[in-house]
C-alpha cells in the first residue's frame, strides 16, 4: 500500500506527515509480523514519497521501520 492518492489541491506537509504516520505503523506491524514467519524469505517493497513544491516527504528509513530485516536495495535514494 502507498497510501492515499492525493491531488494537487489536497497535498499539503501536513496532510503528508499525517499520511506518513500512518503507513509508518502499518509498515512497521507487517515487517515484523512476516519477520515472525519462517515462510517468508524475502519482500520487496516500495515506499512512498510526497513531493510539495520543493520539498520531499519519505518514510523512515528500513533501519526505523524492519530493523530484523537485511536490506539490499535494488535503488535507493
Amino acid at each position: 500500500m502507498l497510501g492515499h492518492n492525493f491531488t494537487p489541491g489536497t497535498l499539503t506537509h501536513q496532510s503528508a506527515m499525517k499520511e506518513r504516520g500512518v503507513l509508518e505503523t502499518l509498515y512497521r506491524d507487517f515487517f515484523a509480523s512476516a519477520w515472525r514467519n519462517p515462510e517468508i524469505q524475502s519482500i520487496v517493497c516500495c515506499l512512498p514519497v510526497w513531493n510539495i513544491g520543493r520539498e520531499s516527504i519519505s518514510m523512515p528509513t528500513h533501519e526505523t521501520l524492519a530493523p530484523q530485516w537485511t536490506i539490499n536495495p535494488l535503488c535507493q535514494q
